[in-house]
């Protein structure tokens, strides 16, 4: 089988380059020079490896193993990375080789692990928070009751450091005897970071915290030989009607003098740490701050700021305050931030968790954005509905020629929560129908697909909004079924009457829309009646063969092929069971996906013979699979997390993804 792009409408990227490979959500991104003196990435995810990276050419130049779970961290020191991961370790590793050199039990998972001075690794054991010589393994002390969130300071010749202890505290350690100086319990509720900062020649320790789980919190200044508190700074809200607690501090040079940084939830701000007066303040514009990383541009230093599951990377100058400028790619989280030098330039990288890559940007320069005649906001999925092709995003809906790609109609207006959308005719014109769920007042809307206008809304209030519609034909009039959590409802869409409204009982999930002896019917799933099909025509349920009963949060799909109605159950490794619908016998078992769920499944014909076509959604792929020979007979890469796939005529495939839609065209190869 062959593919090849046929068409696409697609929101021009920022990225400058995207690392493709991870099977997991990416965690931390780092970056080191090699022996050879090139600059290098190193990724952790939760697929239970590491990966190097060439950020010059995108290539993949060796997969790390060890780990036997998720890779929380991974950190470059001179000839070595340090990573660690949720199994409860602490490994090494050459990366010019990949070769794990040791590894440390007794690392407590999800803690933070991070460099603290004199070139040792800072890590929370049961026992304390372990200092230890990466090159030897060796622990040069263990600070009892201490945890993560470490900083070495110099004070009077004498090497400390300060440490957060217990989950509310702050106390610093005597490096060499491993004495304790002291410790304070500030916060009620969290301490939550501790750094050094200089404040008029002087090394003081800043710790930040809240006392309850609604307080913005505080950051405190400590002299760190005797504890004395020096100065309480107050996070007073800036953001209103919302929490922003304080979650870290951090010091910053900035015109020849150290200031204090404070990392909260929903903002970023700049303290003078002498006076505790606000310099600066960032606030994050629509979503909560998730990671930040410091660069420097022409010599200014520039905090690079990720939104929480926007994938957009604010570039913000902390000593005037002003945003610089924001770049935006896939709608994705960010989870870690790292900046590294490239030929000259300034570039950054980020540790995507959705989308499981690692993405190169370039701070300095943002491509003009194009002119683009698509979704300019998320796009929802895509139909393939009487020889048109439908588009849905938030804010619009589409009507394209699906040979061309030429758009023929659009719609505005909110269209958040679309689950499913049909045709059908009435009086003798095409229809499209559309089922939006609660976030849309739970609506079934219908459109002329000649002119894209909305003819009329199908409106009664649901408990979780429709997600699947059946027409069909009763009494020579056409009716159509919609079905949510709780309810089937049958409507005259010539009228918009609410003809008959059935319970299915609580907990119901759509599979989808088959046809069982020229009958349409609704194929659906819950607890308590495990699967069953409901009869449009006759508004009456059947019960299925027994064998058919998905496992519990396994993704259910129900579809035609060949005229055979079939189910499929997904796991969440990516594996597809399909059994027939009405004699619950095994038909195959698919595997290769990789992603947590499978998005969509539907059935194509290419060449006079019928596919199976499967969505991975998070890994990225679209697979054709031959159910009589049970193997997978193409993989198309999309390079973008999939949503939806529609079949076209002429062998083509529609497939949504977030920034747009993307149509290919298949051909089979010659036997």
């Amino acid at each position: 089988m062959l593919v090849e792009t046929a068409w696409a409408s697609i929101v021009p990227r920022t990225e400058r380059e995207i690392l493709e490979g991870h099977t997991g959500p990416v965690r931390a991104v780092c970056a080191f020079e090699s022996p050879a003196g090139v600059t290098l990435l190193a990724s952790a995810s939760q697929d239970g490896t590491m990966r190097i990276w060439d950020p010059a050419t995108g290539r993949q130049l060796r997969v790390l193993h060890g780990h036997s779970g998720e890779v929380t961290t991974v950190l470059a020191l001179t000839g070595v990375l340090v990573s660690a991961g949720q199994d409860g370790t602490v490994r090494t590793w050459d990366p010019d080789s990949g070769r794990q050199l040791l590894v440390l039990p007794g690392y407590r998972g999800g803690s933070r692990v991070e460099v603290c001075g004199e070139g040792l690794v800072a890590s929370a054991t049961d026992a304390g928070a372990a200092l230890w010589d990466p090159a030897t393994g060796r622990i040069r002390q263990v600070f009892p009751e201490a945890d993560h969130a470490m900083s070495a300071l110099q004070a009077q010749g004498r090497t400390l450091v300060a440490t957060r202890c217990g989950k509310a505290g702050v106390g610093v350690w005597d490096l060499a005897t491993g004495e304790q100086l002291w410790r304070h319990h500030p916060d009620v509720h969290t301490t939550s970071g501790v750094c050094a900062v200089t404040v008029g020649g002087r090394t003081l320790v800043a710790s930040a915290g809240y006392d309850k789980e609604m307080d913005n919190g505080r950051a405190r200044l400590w002299d760190p030989l005797t504890g004395e508190l020096q100065l309480t700074i107050e996070c007073g809200s800036l953001v209103e009607r919302t929490l922003d607690r304080v979650c870290d501090v951090r010091p910053l040079d900035l015109d020849g003098r150290q200031v204090l940084l404070g990392i909260g939830q929903k903002t970023v701000r700049v303290w003078d740490p002498t006076t505790g007066a606000l310099l600066q303040a960032f606030i994050a514009p629509s979503q909560w701050v998730e990671s930040t990383c410091l660069l420097r541009l022409d010599g200014r230093p520039l905090l690079a700021i990720s939104e929480r599951y926007r994938g957009t990377i604010h570039l913000w100058d902390p000593a005037t305050g002003q945003l610089v400028h924001s770049l935006t790619g896939e709608r994705s989280p960010i989870e870690a931030l790292c900046a590294f030098e490239h030929d000259g330039r300034t570039l950054l990288a980020s540790a995507d968790g959705h989308s499981r890559t690692v993405r190169i940007w370039d701070p300095q320069h943002t491509p003009p954005r194009a002119r683009h005649r698509g979704h300019t906001d998320e796009v929802l999925g895509v139909w393939a509905v009487g020889g048109r092709l439908i588009s849905v995003a938030d804010q619009s809906v589409r009507i394209w020629d699906p040979t061309t790609g030429t758009p023929l109609h659009r719609r505005r207006g909110y269209l958040f929560g679309i689950a499913d959308i049909v045709e059908l005719t009435v009086a003798g014109a095409p229809l499209l129908a559309g089922a939006f769920s609660v976030y849309d007042a739970g609506t079934i809307r219908l459109w002329d697909p000649a002119t894209g206008r909305q003819i009329r809304r199908l409106e009664r209030r649901w408990e979780e909004g429709p997600s699947l519609l059946c027409p069909f034909t009763r009494d020579g009039r056409t009716l159509l079924a919609a079905g949510d959590e709780y309810d089937v409802r049958t409507w005259d869409p010539a009228t918009g009457r609410l003809e008959q409204q059935s319970p299915c009982g609580a907990d119901t999930t759509w599979l989808g829309r088959v046809v069982i002896d020229g009958h349409p019917a609704m194929v659906g799933r819950s607890r308590n009646h495990g699967l069953r099909i409901w009869d449009a025509e006759a508004a009456a349920w059947h019960p299925a063969p027994t064998g058919l009963h998905p496992a519990d949060g396994d993704d259910g799909f129900a579809f035609m092929l060949r005229d055979r109605p079939l189910v499929a159950h997904a796991e969440k490794n990516g594996t597809v069971h399909i059994q027939d619908l009405l004699t619950g016998e095994p038909r195959c078992t698919l595997r290769g996906h990789t992603g947590n769920w499978i998005t969509a499944i539907t059935t194509m014909t290419v060449a006079a013979r019928s596919y199976l076509v499967t969505s991975g959604g998070a890994d990225r792929t679209v697979r054709l699979w031959d159910l009589d020979a049970g193997n997978c007979v193409l993989i198309i890469p999309v390079h973008h997390e999939t949503l939806r796939a529609a079949p076209l005529a002429d062998d083509l495939l529609a497939v949504a993804v977030p920034a747009g839609v993307l149509t290919y065209r298949l051909r089979a190869t010659p036997s």
